[in-house]
């Protein structure tokens, strides 16, 4: 089997095994399933973190923020563009061109809202961190015919 065929064929499972663990805590908690966002960003982080050339405690939260938009953008290419606004205790990001927009597609389909975002999760956790807060989703949209996601959420003090 080619390299190629067989990544093909690895993502593929990936992406129908995101898809049933997302499907499955939506149908057991619905938006209770939110509330996971900031821990799976902390596994998310554990496992990437240390490609990020950023060390949590020595950088500043927008330093943070740009080293994930750079390392899912330009060092992995699982999205085409990534930014974050930030405005008093909200935070949005703005994603183009993911990888897992079909799984999205499908999860809308289904009736889940998709909370499984490793961009959003990362941030999320990230924020909690560096800031020592709790974070709430406030806007999750996902747009898969044009390939857009605005991921929002508030730190709460």
């Amino acid at each position: 089997m080619a390299e190629k065929e067989k990544c093909g064929i690895e993502l593929k499972l990936l992406k129908t095994i995101l898809y049933g663990v997302e499907k499955a805590l939506w149908d057991a908690l619905g938006k209770g399933s939110l509330a996971f966002t900031p821990f799976i960003g902390e596994k998310i982080y554990e496992e990437v973190g240390q490609q990020f050339g950023k060390r949590i405690e020595n950088s500043s939260l927008q330093e943070l923020l740009e080293e994930i938009g750079r390392f899912y953008t330009e060092k992995t290419g699982f999205s085409k563009s990534f930014r974050t606004e930030i405005t008093d205790s909200r935070y949005t990001l703005y994603v183009e061109g993911c990888q897992l927009m079909d799984v999205e597609k499908k999860l809308i389909e289904d009736g889940v809202t998709p909370f499984i975002c490793p961009l959003m999760n990362s941030v999320a956790y990230l924020v909690r961190k560096k800031l020592g807060v709790k974070s709430r989703i406030t806007e999750i949209n996902v747009d898969p015919e044009r390939a857009v996601c605005k991921l929002s959420f508030e730190v709460i003090k």
